[in-house]
């Protein structure tokens, strides 16, 4: 065996260690990918169960929301700053979500999971819907229109209130 047949044994074993060191990234970076899609879906479902919490924990917040959905324009400007902050973090998770799943970072499925439930919350809460109309500019073009394609989805039925009661359906 002379050098030459050497040299093309040695780029032989090369040419295989570079094909097994590129199956094997190409494994580790969709193990990554799991990973953080995972690690995106327990932050949002963590931040979203502290918001809940503090709705249900709070009878003064459910109260503030049940008459926000029932009658808007009757609260006080400290209430609907109150409540302004209270949507305006909904909406950042659903910003969130949404920009996530874009860059392939979300679950698809979870995704559209989360966006159903989202969008259901917006459709049936006049609180939430007002806060959006004032606030839903500032999330850019793009998710700006999806949300208000939910929006144009809902019957005007569930749209004339605020009230949970809305969205039960007819008997």
């Amino acid at each position: 065996m002379n050098l030459q047949d050497l040299g093309s044994i040695g780029e032989f074993v090369a040419a295989i260690a570079t094909i097994a060191t590129l199956i094997y990234l190409a494994v580790q970076i969709r193990r990554n990918t799991e990973a953080v899609r995972s690690t995106t879906h327990q932050q949002q479902v963590d931040a979203t169960v502290v918001v809940h919490s503090n709705v249900a924990n709070d009878p003064e917040m459910a109260k503030l929301i049940t008459r926000a959905n029932d009658d808007f324009e009757s609260l006080q400007e400290d209430e609907k700053l109150r409540l302004m902050y209270f949507y305006v973090n909904y909406f950042n998770m659903w910003h969130f979500q949404y920009t996530y799943m874009k860059k392939g970072l979300f679950d698809r499925h979870a995704w559209e999971v989360w966006d159903e439930g989202w969008a259901r919350l917006l459709q049936m809460q006049l609180g939430m819907r007002e806060m959006w109309a004032t606030f839903g500019s500032t999330y850019g073009e793009q998710f700006a229109a999806h949300v208000e394609a939910h929006l144009k989805a809902v019957a005007p039925r569930e749209m004339a209130t605020g009230s949970a009661k809305s969205l039960e359906p007819d008997a």
